[in-house]
């Protein structure tokens, strides 16, 4: 039982990894961009106008499994592939175990994300967090 939480552990860290290995690549290229304007004597554009990374894409399967594992789901009609949790605490404050897929969702943009296993939703009024196994063919 002890080595569960150590697999755990090393999937997150693996998924923040995968993660940071994107924002690098995403600033690399920025640079490059902006080193060819400057060697054909072209004025930058604002990097406002250049989109910055800030949140992992949502199609990143391992790290939405990473944060969806820390969600403490309730199982909807005897666990039959649909499960739902609270996003937020009672307060209405970030939470601690639903807060890092509430997240992911959001900056996402979309209505739902997945991670081959399990589809992920926000409803639309931000309190539930829903997850529902795929349906394979």
């Amino acid at each position: 039982m002890t080595e569960q939480p150590a697999v755990h552990a090393e999937e997150v860290l693996r998924a923040e990894i995968g993660f940071l290995d994107g924002e690098i690549a995403a600033l690399q290229k920025r640079k490059q961009d902006l080193s060819d304007l400057l060697g054909k004597g072209i004025a930058a554009p604002p990097s406002s106008s250049q989109p910055r990374p800030s949140s992992p894409p949502a199609n990143d399967a391992a790290l939405v499994k990473a944060a969806a594992a820390k969600v403490e789901w309730k199982s909807k009609n005897g666990g039959d592939g649909w499960f739902w949790a609270f996003a937020n605490e009672r307060d209405g404050s970030r939470s601690s175990t639903a807060g890092e897929l509430v997240d992911v969702l959001k900056k996402s943009g979309a209505k739902k994300i997945g991670d081959g296993e399990y589809d992920y939703t926000l409803s639309s009024d931000g309190k539930f967090l829903n997850k529902a196994k795929v349906k394979k063919p």
